[in-house]
């Protein structure tokens, strides 16, 4: 990248990775860089409205959306989509609470934005968005509160991984079922995990042709 930076957004659109925002040393960004695997090369785009970290990404329809985060003093509800055609940031609708250090993820035309620090402690909550409406509406929290977590998509439901509650460093996965609105126990990571990442991958398969 041409600006070293932690605690960005990453996200995968067209085919090209996008590096938004975070920080750098002292320095809060807004920068976003944009990275061509056929090229092997990092360009500049637009940046942001605001400098930030902590904040989340999701991408849906050709929409990079950059969500919450904060910078040295405030949490920030913000909530800005990218278009690579027009290569412009536009605002949509707040969260319903500040937030940075949450996970977020997109499922179907919905992104969740699940729990976080809101300045004051690790929060439960979770906000769902719809990209059709431009709404956001709670869904059920976790049972257990947490920042700095990751999370994935699997099989239709979603994956809160590990985090930070406050006190300690977590190994605990939940699971939650959209279709019944409910956050599950699963099976807890090795180790504890803090700050990380994680993603899905296709499991590999055998291609047989019969003769």
């Amino acid at each position: 990248m041409g600006v070293p930076r932690h605690r960005l957004g990453v996200a995968v659109l067209d085919g090209m990775l996008y590096a938004v925002a975070g920080s750098h040393g002292t320095n809060c960004l807004s920068s976003v860089e944009r990275y061509d695997p056929a090229k092997d090369e990092w360009t500049n785009v637009a940046s942001l409205s605001k400098p930030r970290y902590g904040l989340g990404t999701a991408v849906v329809r050709r929409w990079l959306y950059a969500i919450g985060g904060c910078n040295s003093t405030e949490k920030f509800g913000i909530v800005e989509r990218y278009h690579p055609e027009t290569d412009k940031w536009e605002a949509v609708s707040s969260l319903h609470i500040p937030r940075s250090g949450a996970g977020t993820v997109a499922l179907g035309k919905y992104i969740y934005v699940i729990g976080g620090y809101d300045g004051r402690g690790q929060v439960s909550s979770v906000e769902r968005y719809d990209t059709d409406t431009d709404t956001w509406h709670p869904v059920a929290p976790l049972k257990y509160r947490r920042s700095a977590l990751s999370a994935a998509v699997l099989g239709g439901k979603i994956y809160a991984l590990g985090g930070y509650d406050g006190q300690e460093y977590l190994s605990t996965v939940e699971v939650y079922d959209p279709d019944r609105d409910e956050w599950t126990a699963g099976p807890s990571m090795p180790s504890c995990k803090s700050g990380h990442a994680s993603c899905t991958s296709p499991a590999p398969c055998l291609l047989h042709r019969v003769t």
